[in-house]
This record gives C-alpha cells, sequence and structure tokens, in this order.
C-alpha cells in the first residue's frame, strides 16, 4: 500500500512536470518548426538518458525475445503521437483538442488495464472516471466546438495513442530500468518526429543565443524528467489509477495561468479543476487512510 502512495506522488509531480510544456511552449511559439522541435528535444533528452546511464553506472539489459513486441508498441506509439496531435492543436480549438484527447486517453488505458493486468473496475475507480468525465466537460466547456470531424479524429487517435504508450510501459517497465524504456520512447519520438521534419521540408537552425532556443532546451529538461517520473510512477501504480492522476496535468495548467500570467479562470474551470482533484483522489483515499 506505501509504494501506491508513492506511485501516486510520483505521477502527480509528472503531472506537474507535463503542464510545464504550455509554459514553454508559449516561449517557443512557431520561432522553431514544430516536428524539428520536437527531433532535437528527442535528440537531447536521449543524451541525457545517456549520460545517466553513466553516471549511475546502469547497463541496459538485453531485450528478452518475447518482450520485444511491448517494446515496438511503446516506441512506436510514443513517436506516433506528434503528428497527430499537432495537426489537430493547429487546426481546432485547443480546449477541444485537449478534452478529445484526454477523454480517449483515460478511457484506453482504463480498458488496456482491465484487458492486460485483469485491474478490477471497482465502484470506486468507475466513479472515479464518470467524475473526471464531467471535470474534463466543464474544464472546456467555454471552448468546446466539434466542428471538422477529421480533426477531431486525430485529436481522438492522439489521445488513444497517449493511453496505449502508458498501458504497454507497464508492460516492461518492471523489467528494464526506468531510464532504458525511456529509451525506448525517445527512439521512437526521434525516428517518427525526424522523418516527418524531413518529410515536410522544416527549414533547420540551431541558435542557442536566441530564447526560443533556451526555452526548447529547457522543455527537453523539463521532458526528461516528465517522462521519467511517470514512467517510474507507473511501476507502483495501477494503470487505471495512474491515468486519472496524470489528469493533474490540467489543473495545475490552470494554476499556472493565474501564477504566471493572471490569467483569471471561469466558474466552470474551476468546478471543472475540483472534479479533476476530487477523481484522482477517490480511488486512492483507502490507501492514505491505511499509509498516511
Amino acid at each position: 500500500m506505501q509504494s501506491q502512495n508513492r506511485g501516486f506522488v510520483i505521477l502527480l509531480f509528472g503531472g506537474f512536470l507535463y503542464s510545464l510544456y504550455g509554459v514553454f511552449s508559449r516561449v517557443i511559439g512557431s520561432s522553431i518548426p514544430q516536428f524539428f522541435q520536437i527531433w532535437s528535444r528527442a535528440a537531447i533528452v536521449i543524451g541525457f538518458l545517456y549520460i545517466a546511464l553513466l553516471l549511475t553506472k546502469t547497463s541496459l539489459k538485453r531485450i528478452e525475445k518475447q518482450d520485444w513486441k511491448w517494446v515496438l508498441i511503446v516506441a512506436a506509439s510514443a513517436g506516433l503521437i506528434h503528428p497527430p496531435f499537432y495537426i489537430a492543436i493547429n487546426n481546432m480549438p485547443i480546449g477541444t483538442m485537449l478534452f478529445a484527447f484526454y477523454a480517449v486517453s483515460t478511457v484506453v488505458s482504463y480498458l488496456l488495464g482491465k484487458v492486460l493486468f485483469k485491474e478490477r473496475l471497482s465502484k470506486i475507480k468507475a466513479l472515479s472516471l464518470f467524475i473526471a468525465a464531467s471535470g474534463l466537460l466543464l474544464l472546456y466547456t467555454d471552448t468546446l466546438h466539434f466542428g471538422n470531424p477529421y480533426y477531431l479524429i486525430l485529436a481522438g487517435l492522439s489521445g488513444f495513442l497517449f493511453g496505449v504508450n502508458i498501458s504497454f510501459i507497464k508492460k516492461i517497465n518492471t523489467k528494464y530500468h526506468t531510464l532504458q524504456v525511456n529509451l525506448f520512447n525517445w527512439t521512437g519520438a526521434l525516428v517518427v518526429s525526424l522523418l516527418a521534419s524531413l518529410f515536410l521540408s522544416e527549414h533547420w537552425t540551431f541558435s542557442l543565443s536566441t530564447l526560443p532556443w533556451v526555452a526548447n532546451v529547457g522543455l527537453a529538461i523539463c521532458s526528461f524528467a516528465a517522462s521519467f517520473s511517470v514512467i517510474y510512477g507507473l511501476k507502483f501504480i495501477e494503470i487505471q489509477k495512474g491515468s486519472i492522476i496524470l489528469l493533474s496535468e490540467l489543473v495545475f495548467g490552470v494554476l499556472l495561468g493565474i501564477v504566471l500570467y493572471h490569467e483569471i479562470p471561469t466558474i466552470t474551470s474551476m468546478i471543472g479543476s475540483i472534479l479533476v482533484l476530487v477523481a484522482l483522489l477517490l480511488p486512492n483515499l483507502s490507501n492514505f487512510r491505511k499509509h498516511p
């Protein structure tokens, strides 16, 4: 039970780190081409991972034959998340896009938790899912606009791939070191985004003297810490519970908007944030009571 509390705290921290993506992205803007941003960050993160492996004297474990399919699913899903995500987010209201992304990813995680790990869908977890969905709806109710179904499908597809990614990570992250599982993820992101950047003939320029590039490196560091936290945290907690905890990113995003940009949230977004917090706490209350 104590390990589940540890997983809760680590994933909550991961949710906070993910919420910082928006802060860095505002600084980067359109100064760096989209897929060039992704593969350059992936390359930086992979560099950090190898440095961490050297510093911790961690050896890469040979991938067992029966695990190759899981590794390939993790790497492929990590890479393929980005193209539909960025096409959707650049062509539809951001609130609608995020609603579709998180709604689909959470439902997929719940289903795969049942299929892959035989996790029991208790009444508490079902109630948590319902409350989380209600919170999502209220968070983005002012910006929901279901227009072009093509972009809505792409938003849902990216959410589906995210749910697949975190679910199959749990298939292998108890057998392989967290740093190694991160390498699977970021190698997939590097390969897919590099190919997309080449296909689109994006203009590549490296200039660490500019603010957008400093922010891009900062986002790479943040991404390294976030992915490490999520992959490590999932070692200790069910995927169904973990997927709800990761929705904390949205609540942290609202708080960062208030603190950094003096944004005034609407009543519905505040109620939605509270509902998301209730949803992520609800399945974990019994653990906290036993092991505060």
